[in-house]
């Protein structure tokens, strides 16, 4: 039975930009510990990947949009 393959064209995926916590600080014009502050508090959002903790861009574009912090 042939699998079934999904075409690289297929626009309803879209990939995720990652930031890791000295990027995102950069950013945002801040602190690495306070990256990791908000990251604690449910602020921004992280992804595990192996080791290490990334930022996506939406989450860090979300945050921007409302202000800041909650």
């Amino acid at each position: 039975m042939p699998r079934e393959v999904q075409s690289s064209n297929d626009r309803s995926f879209k990939a995720a930009r990652l930031h890791s916590v000295r990027q995102t600080a950069d950013a945002l014009a801040t602190s690495q510990r306070t990256i990791w502050r908000l990251l604690g508090q449910g602020e921004l959002e992280k992804v595990q990947v192996g080791r290490s903790v990334r930022i996506t861009s939406e989450s860090l574009d979300a945050f921007i949009a409302r202000g800041g912090a909650k």
